[in-house]
């Protein structure tokens, strides 16, 4: 899984910086309908709203708070496509060079994992394959397949990466799923519209009263007893401070209706150390409102370096333990999830802009360039430098080591769980990680 984002193409910059790209990484390729009346499911059309397979999520400019962004943080499933897959584990290291301090790997008893599910994307690899491999460590899936429709935002609309996707492959994941005992999640958000459509009015259009939060809500519905999921995940992010009360409303609303049918309410928040209303990212979610509504939140401690910001650490010890100290001041610390990212950036050092990379991505780049791994002492995550074409790179990602660190900070402070984005971009000794210190 997730802060701080936005989408802005402008088409006529795609050939010139495409080409760029194309110089630098091989070619691009992007990353991540049902709908109907309230109480009703009909599909919309996909190709109105896909991205087209030749943009470059380099050209998305994401922001931090700012109030016109429509994405997720950059950290979304977009990446560049260098021609091939890439293996699906790392390396096999237990440590990297400058590497002193170690977790320590006292066990933490049950905890709630939560994976969020990818489609295929081109170059990324499908979540499907972690999952099954690992679904005895995950407590539940959380699929990145709906999204509010820009015809009518209370409609949702599915929203797929991968062509072909059908209902019936959607049911197929849904049951393998169940059949590990994970449970799966309705995933709801607001993202990646390639400029057809602004998610931070459509969420304000469905949030707008009650009425039409009512009918988002019956459709929710319908789609949950259609397929037969556990609960909800809402990632509606990025929406405007004046919304604040209004989400807590649609939290509240939700959980009253779907809670008493044995439905898990869970619900994505940016993370943040205190409660500002002039924080444009952060201000509109009330921890302690939306804490009172729902089974489980996810905090989104990752992206603290990304996209809009220069090289460094995608989520630092330091960052997390303050964002969870934070937090269990205003959330019972059993609701909460810990997001744990499990991919990296790789900065161009003075430009704008970062490579989204998975942790294979990562230590083949480092491999490739000649480049050793370092792990930063403070920050307690791995990154390297490498100088290509006579330009300056630096690249921070997270692995096994990291994780070690972060569920430390999980047993200080007695979390729920954590929340991985996503599944299939992590190393995979993770698990082996989680498997020895947690019980999901």
């Amino acid at each position: 899984m997730s802060t701080l984002v936005k989408e802005r193409t402008v088409f006529a910059a795609v050939s010139i910086l495409a080409l760029m790209l194309v110089t630098a990484f091989g070619s691009s390729s992007p990353v991540p309908a049902a709908g109907g009346k309230a109480g009703t499911v009909e599909l919309e059309t996909k190709e109105n709203y896909m991205l087209q397979p030749d943009v470059s999520p380099v050209l998305k400019a994401y922001a931090k708070g700012s109030d016109d962004a429509d994405g997720k943080p950059s950290g979304l499933g977009r990446n560049e496509r260098d021609g091939k897959k890439q293996p699906e584990d790392g390396d096999g290291r237990d440590t990297y060079d400058g590497e002193n301090v170690t977790g320590s790997s006292s066990r933490l008893g049950s905890r709630y994992v939560l994976g969020f599910y990818v489609d295929d994307e081109h170059i990324l690899p499908s979540s499907y394959d972690r999952m099954v491999k690992y679904g005895k460590n995950i407590s539940a899936v959380a699929p990145f397949w709906y999204r509010l429709s820009p015809a009518d935002a209370s409609i949702l609309q599915q929203h797929h990466p991968e062509e072909g996707f059908t209902d019936e492959k959607m049911k197929r994941i849904i049951d393998k799923a169940h059949a590990q005992d994970m449970e799966v999640l309705m995933l709801v958000h607001n993202m990646l519209y390639g400029g057809k459509a602004n998610g931070k009015e459509l969420a304000k259009k469905m949030l707008a009263t009650g009425e039409s939060r009512k009918a988002f809500i019956d459709n929710v519905e319908a789609v949950l007893e259609k397929f037969g999921y556990d609960g909800i995940n809402i990632d509606i992010e990025n929406i405007y401070v004046a919304d604040r009360e209004r989400f807590s409303a649609l939290i509240k609303e939700l959980y009253e209706r779907l809670s008493p049918k044995g439905y898990r309410i869970t619900v994505c928040v940016p993370a943040k150390t205190s409660d500002s209303l002039k924080n444009t990212w952060s201000g509109p979610f009330d921890y302690k409102e939306i804490a009172k509504y729902s089974d489980n939140v996810v905090i989104m401690t990752y992206d603290e370096h990304g996209y809009s910001s220069g090289p460094g650490p995608v989520a630092s010890y330091g960052w997390v333990r303050d964002v969870m100290k934070y937090a269990v001041g205003q959330i019972p610390a059993g609701k909460i999830l810990m997001g744990v990212p499990g991919y990296g950036f790789d900065w161009t050092v003075g430009k704008k802009g970062a490579r989204y990379i998975s942790y294979s991505q990562a230590v083949n780049l480092a491999s490739s360039m000649g480049a050793k791994i370092q792990w930063d002492n403070v920050a307690r995550v791995p990154y390297f430098k490498y100088t290509q074409n006579g330009q300056y790179h630096e690249v921070w990602f997270e692995s096994k080591s990291s994780l070690e660190h972060k569920l430390d900070i999980v047993k200080e402070y007695n979390i729920g769980g954590i929340a991985l984005w996503r599944l299939g971009l992590e190393d995979a000794g993770v698990w082996d990680v989680i498997e020895k210190r947690i019980s999901a």
